[in-house]
């Protein structure tokens, strides 16, 4: 059986070149092509380290490929990959020196780094969309700063500054749509409810988790806090199984009594924290939550107990146990809402457990405990004011584009209609009559010359002497 080895690769557009850290294998260039990167992959030791830096897209090929043959797959950060050579003194730079570079990375701090998983189709597209978004809003910034200062050139800045906006909106409808499209399913299950009159529910597929309170604010969305706590990682996992939920209400106390209880293929930890997906042993956890809820009208509490028993999900022994118990409150009272939770975690010793790094003899015993106390105070506000204001705010500039090109329309009208300072008199009673009939005469007269036009017809200068409530047209804007 051969040994594993770490190594190295380089990638560029047409090429890879790799590199071993024990010299195992020979330097080699390779053709960056599914086929020459498949046969060399397969010569490969099992549990093979392989690294590389992260490139555009060249180098997905590669790491897909490895990945897919079961090889333990680096994608680096080449400002590590950087500093790395400088902290070894390595001076020269080459294609060959940097592949046997990474090799000896890998090969020094493995145990250090995050290994590659390869993402979904739908993350992949997402990817993209949102490298050329970048790239499209850093050549706008770029153009406008470049551009702005040259006079000439300000209609057509705006122009194409308005194509690259129309772009960019474009890649967000995009990536919106994907993302509808393709939302992670935390959740898909079927729900059975069989009787109307009693609140009873049978679940089966990947649900959350019935431990504790907080799986129930665990998007961002709906959470009171920035973040979640510390203990979060520990009772907010998703797991494939059975649920059942019972609520007995008790009207006359205003009360109500409820069980929540899960049999799953995992704990309740979060996927980081229990590779693989589904316990070794195939053995089940289980997992509830008994419940009491007063629901009065000046004051809502639920008090909660939890508790989570089965096999590590690294262990194929079913003698190493994880156990979690805890406690929780919620009360609401007068616009105080007050969250508070307790948890206490146990994992047992086990044999021996292989990882995305390696083979280690034994699984060290776990322990967690841990808590939170939340206190929030709900301010009502009437959000009728404050939409309009921002729905005011949003339509601003339409507006005074509208009202800009209404006052040049005046301005036409006036230089070339004999009545029409008249009419514009009429349309803005309070107007500066003596002032706009001398501009008027003045622009005209500068205009049979020949000469350019004075600054005095342009339209903010006719909106300053118009009124700010026109009897026609659109209502012009006050002055402050």
């Amino acid at each position: 059986m051969q040994t594993p080895v770490d190594i190295g690769a380089d990638i560029s557009k047409d090429y890879v070149n790799v590199s071993c850290a024990t010299h195992v294998f020979p330097n080699a260039k390779l053709l960056n092509r599914r086929a020459v990167l498949l046969a060399w992959l397969k010569r490969l030791p099992a549990g093979t380290r392989i690294g590389m830096e992260a490139t555009a897209t060249y180098h997905e090929l590669l790491a897909s490929l490895a990945h897919r043959l079961g090889l333990v797959v680096y994608v680096l950060n080449a400002k590590d990959v950087h500093h790395y050579a400088k902290a070894t003194a390595q001076r020269a730079k080459t294609d060959r020196v940097d592949a046997a570079l990474i090799a000896r990375y890998v090969a020094k701090e493995h145990n250090q780094l995050h290994v590659w998983y390869p993402a979904c189709p739908a993350q992949r597209q997402l990817q993209r969309l949102m490298r050329r978004r970048g790239k499209l809003t850093r050549t706008r910034a770029s153009l406008r700063s470049s551009l702005q200062g040259v006079p000439s050139l300000r209609s057509d800045l705006r122009a194409l500054l308005k194509h690259f906006d129309s772009l960019i909106a474009k890649l967000d409808t995009q990536a919106r749509a994907l993302v509808s499209r393709n939302v992670e399913r935390e959740q898909a299950f079927g729900r059975l409810v069989p009787f109307d009159s009693q609140e009873l529910a049978l679940s089966v597929g990947k649900f959350d988790s019935v431990f504790g309170i907080e799986y129930l604010d665990n998007q961002a969305n709906i959470r009171t806090g920035v973040t979640p706590s510390l203990i979060a990682r520990y009772t907010t996992g998703q797991s494939i199984g059975a649920k059942l939920f019972y609520r007995l209400q008790i009207a006359p106390i205003a009360s109500a009594l409820s069980l929540n209880v899960a049999v799953t293929n995992s704990g309740n930890f979060i996927e980081v924290l229990q590779p693989p997906d589904a316990n070794l042993t195939g053995a089940p956890v289980a997992s509830g939550r008994l419940g009491y809820e007063l629901n009065a009208s000046a004051l809502q509490a639920k008090l909660g107990a939890s508790a989570m028993v089965g096999p590590r999900n690294d262990q194929p022994e079913r003698s190493a146990q994880q156990r979690a118990y805890g406690a929780d409150l919620r009360v609401a009272v007068a616009g105080i809402y007050l969250n508070a939770e307790y948890v206490r975690v146990d994992q047992g010793q086990g044999g021996p457990k292989t990882t995305s790094v390696g083979t280690y003899p034994f699984a060290s015993a776990f322990w967690a405990r841990g808590g939170y106390v939340q206190l929030a105070y709900a301010l009502a506000l009437d959000a009728g004011p404050l939409r309009t204001t921002l729905g005011a705010w949003s339509q601003g500039p339409r507006i005074e584009r509208e009202r800009f090109a209404l006052l040049e329309r005046w301005r036409d009208r006036m230089l070339a209609e004999p009545d029409g300072v008249q009419a514009f008199v009429a349309a803005y009673p309070t107007t500066e009559i003596d002032a706009l009939v001398r501009m008027v005469a003045d622009a005209r007269a500068e205009r049979a010359r020949g000469a350019p036009p004075r600054k005095s017809v342009h339209p903010h200068c006719l909106r300053r002497r118009s009124s700010p409530r026109p009897r026609h047209g659109l209502p012009a804007r006050r002055r402050s």
